[in-house]
């Protein structure tokens, strides 16, 4: 047997056929992320005009990004709940074993940056070809502590104004054009309100009120639209129990009271009474205009009419809450080769800004924002002031998912347990002070 091997060794050298190469094997890398659980339905799936939603969205992108890439780099993904993810994320870097890449949100980078968690992409960006002056510029400055950029923008959301157009025909509150009216002033908001609730006996706001954080980002949108702020300027105290946010959570306390804003849901709850038909507007972000588009075109669905707008402008000026997701290396995750791979994971995803604006977010590109691609997918033209209406807590603020949770325990118990407000704002005021002391 050893001899016949050596005689076919001989015959392939003497016929002046190469030897094959020992197979290398693909580069594996992690991508830790939430936006929920779709593998089994977008399994193999790359096309991306077959992928709906955030979910369905990210995970094809990730299929077509390994089949590009088959035999060279392999993608890993662990879907992650959106409620524990920042709990597993800690418990990869306490376990030494953080992932290649993940998911973050904007307002959570300045905490990660600061225990040195996290790898400066200046040079890795470079490397492969990402443009960081294509980036709207308050994309880059929200990523970019002590002149490193530490994360690659992906998109901005922010809270919008969905409606159920066919309930609002009902009321009275679409024009002749067939535009529905969106009120501009508080006086509006209320007459409106009134005027819906009357004519189709529903409120005419949903609002997840209960456990989610939709209230708080409802909260500090009336909070800046009056000029009011919730963090001073050293980002070292608090700003709450002020004559703006007083003003502010008087007016979500108002609507409730007076049936004009449901907002007893959590999540979930809040999403299927929308499409129910169960209100004339949710107050809800950007990530869900794909998912409604798709309702819409249901014709027996409750919500067979949509539209959506920015958020009004009810006070002074402009504003809205607005957060924005973004791509991290971990320090540890990544080394060599997948370090390599991994920031060819990162262009490919500024590649597809385009695609992952099909979500509802806005794109963080200048080049995609001014595209006629992108303005001219459904919905898009009508809320593009939201880009330059965003605003969010100073992204330097330290523990802002804390104070968020501070926040909301406190809104919240104003109208589910009959909390008074101004123990309520006060109560909030003191613990954000410590958060921000570091006494917390």
């Amino acid at each position: 047997m050893k001899m016949k091997k050596l005689l076919a060794v001989a015959l392939t050298a003497s016929l002046g056929v190469a030897a094959a190469a020992p197979a290398v094997a693909a580069t594996d890398i992690t991508l830790f992320r939430f936006f929920g659980s779709c593998n089994d339905q977008y399994a193999n799936v790359t096309h991306l005009d077959k992928a709906v939603g955030e979910c369905g969205i990210i995970q094809v992108l990730t299929n077509k990004f390994n089949a590009e890439h088959k035999g060279n780099i392999a993608v890993k993904t662990q879907a992650v709940d959106w409620g524990t993810y920042y709990n597993r994320l800690n418990a990869t870097f306490m376990n030494r074993n953080p992932p290649a890449v993940a998911v973050m949100h904007r307002s959570h980078l300045a905490d990660y940056v600061a225990r040195h968690l996290l790898t400066p992409l200046n040079g890795l960006f470079k490397k492969v070809g990402i443009n960081t002056n294509d980036f709207v510029p308050a994309a880059l400055k929200s990523v970019t502590f002590n002149g490193k950029i530490y994360a690659l923008p992906f998109d901005l959301h922010a809270i919008l104004w969905h409606m159920n157009t066919g309930l609002l025909k009902k009321a009275g509150l679409v024009g002749a054009d067939g535009q529905p009216r969106i009120p501009n002033s508080v006086d509006q908001l209320m007459a409106q309100a009134k005027q819906f609730k009357k004519a189709t006996g529903k409120p005419y706001i949903l609002l997840a009120g209960s456990v989610d954080p939709m209230v708080t980002r409802l909260f500090e949108t009336l909070v800046w639209q009056q000029g009011g702020h919730l963090v001073d300027s050293d980002l070292k105290h608090a700003d709450i129990d002020s004559p703006d946010a007083h003003k502010a959570l008087a007016l979500i306390n108002t609507l409730i009271d007076k049936g004009y804003m449901a907002a007893q849901y959590n999540y979930t709850d809040a999403q299927q009474a929308f499409l129910d038909g169960k209100g004339g507007v949710i107050i809800n972000g950007t990530w869900v205009i794909n998912a409604y588009d798709q309702q819409a075109s249901n014709k027996s669905s409750a919500l067979h009419s949509y539209a959506v707008a920015t958020f009004p402008t009810l006070y002074s000026q402009p504003a809205v809450w607005a957060d924005g997701h973004c791509w991290v290396m971990p320090r540890g995750g990544a080394t060599g080769d997948q370090r390599d791979a991994a920031a060819k994971l990162l262009k490919y995803f500024y590649d597809h800004d385009l695609a992952w604006s099909h979500t509802g977010h806005l794109p963080v590109r200048e080049s995609v924002l001014k595209s006629d691609a992108f303005r001219d997918l459904p919905h898009r033209k009508a809320i593009l002031s939201t880009t330059h209406e965003a605003r969010g807590i100073p992204g330097a603020t330290r523990s802002q998912a804390g104070i968020q949770d501070a926040l909301n325990q406190q809104l919240q118990a104003t109208y589910l347990t009959g909390k008074s407000q101004d123990a309520a704002l006060k109560a909030a005021q003191k613990r954000v002070d410590a958060i921000l002391s570091g006494r917390h």
